[in-house]
């Protein structure tokens, strides 16, 4: 199964460059192209995205290049531009 095409609409992609997935099966896209992080279902639904405006008052990134979820829903982005990884909860997207 493939989900996404080249663009910048709400589940397309422009340069994805990493993918994780958190303990409740939300998979987590990089997309460096679109300066953003995608979230979807393990069937590819679109939840969220997480772009340049931020998220839970975390500083929005620019560059997302890749991409962690720890146990506890703690998200990781690593930020190219920014030359920083940003941290932020993400406890329901949807």
């Amino acid at each position: 199964m493939t989900w996404g095409e080249s663009g910048t609409k709400d589940g397309e992609f422009y340069n994805p460059n990493d993918v994780a997935v958190d303990a409740m099966g939300r998979v987590f896209v990089a997309d460096d192209g679109n300066n953003r992080l995608q979230v979807f279902t393990t069937d590819g639904q679109f939840l969220a995205k997480v772009d340049t405006t931020g998220i839970d008052g975390a500083r929005p990134f620019f560059d997302a290049v890749g991409v962690a979820v720890s146990t506890d829903g703690i998200v990781y982005v690593a930020d190219n531009s920014a030359i920083q990884v940003f941290r932020f909860s993400m406890t329901d997207p949807a």
